[in-house]
């Protein structure tokens, strides 16, 4: 993932925040690599070493904090941040939020830097109606934000990482390009449990969304998900509606597409346009797309990336002479 770069904390730039942190080793961020070695510079000079990360599918009984790291894609100006962020610090858990600096959707878990010399800039912020909560704005995407959190970039490791709430759903295999569920699938792999929590603002977005009716829903399942196996990720999807006309949440599987489809379009020669479409059609009945699209809330439990076992029990393709 990052060969031998380290990865720099660069905070010392702003006003309040002394010395930098980098986190080294040449596997930073594999699930099966050597003990992970963060190196403090400034007040906190000094080195610490932590264990293995763990391998994704077994329970590896981590000890549950009691602090939640809350990201985006939508960026730390995002009100869907700050509501969600207000969800987890109202039930008593310890909030940290570490979200993009300016807006990072459809970034998947890509883990790039602002800078070219992979160093991380983080700004402290302080966000409405949230005093006290340590809030820092990264130039970087989610993805990245996901995996230095897992490894403490911003205080202790945390229990769970809700990320979210994105301003439109994220559903179907589609789910592949989100910021916001990208983030939750690498806090996944790197063993932290994990919430993506989308509300389903229509193409054509609402002055007042929801998100009330979203945090509802979050903090009613925060429990349920503190308590799942290490490494857990549930992505969560929501109506747009009022908390009392949401109709029971349901578990759904992927569709093969939504409503919301991505077209190409030529502008000129040399230059391409990507737009997303509202399409008709009827949706396959038991999916997060036509659940939702009925008013229920939506869970999908999702399993990141992992070997095709149906396809390796077969004969090995064995390839042909080279001519």
């Amino acid at each position: 993932m990052f060969g031998h770069h380290p990865l720099v904390v660069q905070d010392s730039a702003f006003p309040g925040i002394a010395g930098n942190s980098r986190l080294t080793g040449r596997q930073a961020g594999y699930v099966d690599g050597p003990a992970l070695e963060v190196v403090h510079a400034g007040p906190r000079a000094g080195r610490a070493r932590h264990p293995p990360f763990p391998r994704p599918g077994k329970d590896v009984r981590l000890p549950v904090t009691t602090t939640v790291l809350v990201t985006n894609d939508d960026g730390i100006d995002s009100p869907g941040l700050h509501a969600l962020a207000r969800c987890a610090r109202d039930r008593g858990w310890h909030t940290v939020v570490a979200a993009p600096v300016a807006e990072a959707s459809g970034t998947s878990a890509g883990l790039t830097a602002a800078t070219d010399n992979r160093e991380i800039v983080v700004e402290p912020r302080t966000l409405p109606g949230l005093p006290g909560v340590d809030a820092h704005a990264v130039a970087s995407h989610p993805g990245l934000i996901a995996l230095i959190g897992s490894h403490e970039a911003f205080g202790v490791r945390p229990g769970v990482l809700l990320s979210g709430v994105n301003r439109g759903a994220n559903v179907g295999r589609a789910i592949l390009h989100s910021g916001t569920v990208g983030a939750a699938l690498t806090a996944g792999i790197n063993g932290v449990r994990a919430l993506a929590v989308s509300l389903d603002v229509g193409l054509g977005g609402n002055a007042a969304p929801h998100w009330d009716s979203a945090t509802e829903i979050v903090a009613g399942l925060l429990p349920a998900l503190a308590a799942m196996e290490a490494g857990t990720v549930l992505n969560l999807n929501v109506p747009d509606r009022p908390c009392g006309e949401l109709r029971p949440l349901n578990w759904a599987r992927l569709a093969s597409f939504g409503q919301a489809q991505s077209r190409v379009r030529r502008v000129r020669d040399g230059v391409l346009e990507l737009t997303t479409v509202e399409v008709d059609g009827e949706l396959e009945p038991g999916t997060d797309a036509a659940l939702l699209a009925a008013g229920h809330p939506t869970l999908t439990a999702l399993r990141s990336v992992g070997e095709d076992e149906r396809r390796m029990s077969g004969p090995l393709p064995q390839p042909a002479p080279v001519r």
